[in-house]
């Protein structure tokens, strides 16, 4: 018996480099696999919380509305309560120092002015709608700009505390009030530096 090597059993170059590319190739599919199931899997994952972002976005924009609609609804109540104090802000009435609603029509402006300054603040304009030329801010720029037209008292309070408020309120009072020019240093300082997020 010889020990000569069975030729059928040895693998010739060609046949190792064809086995080695069928492993390497077998490896490569096997990584596209798994790359694949990975991307798929990223996607997925990115989609849900892409989702769930989308989310709390509506759920952020539901509740700044709830907000304004309840701010607004708690001054509509007052009217409902005290109707002899519409006519101040819906019908042009004067008011002066000695008439007997003066502080309540004043508590009324003030609200009406913090609640148009609320306005006033960025977030509230990257609502929906509520862009530049969005309608839902045409149409409360158009109410506001209606309340000092009609609101001798609006107009008279905004003066008395316009330092208080966002510049950007003053918009709505033109044309309907006549505010006279803030000449103290102190309140163009004031005027000119941008508001903090509360």
């Amino acid at each position: 018996m010889t020990n000569a090597p069975d030729d059928s059993k040895v693998l010739t170059t060609y046949q190792k480099l064809h086995l080695g590319g069928t492993y390497a190739g077998v490896l490569v599919a096997i990584g596209l696999a798994v790359v694949s199931y990975q991307i798929n899997n990223l996607t997925e994952q990115s989609r849900r919380q892409t989702e769930a972002i989308n989310l709390q976005l509506r759920s952020v924009t539901a509740q700044t509305w709830q907000v304004i609609v309840q701010e607004q609804t708690g001054i509509s109540k007052l009217f409902v309560e005290r109707p002899e104090l519409r006519p101040y802000f819906h019908s042009k009435k004067s008011l002066s120092p000695s008439d007997p609603n003066y502080h309540a029509v004043m508590t009324i402006a003030e609200m009406y002015l913090d609640f148009i300054d609320g306005f006033e603040d960025g977030y509230v304009y990257q609502l929906p709608d509520m862009g530049k030329d969005g309608i839902d801010r045409i149409l409360w720029d158009k109410y506001f700009n209606k309340l000092f037209r009609n609101s001798p008292a609006l107009c008279a309070r905004y003066a008395e505390l316009r330092d208080t408020y966002r510049e950007s309120v003053e918009r709505h009072t033109k044309p309907g009030c006549e505010i006279p020019a803030s000449n103290t240093t102190l309140n163009r300082t004031l005027r000119e530096k941008p508001r903090k997020a509360g």
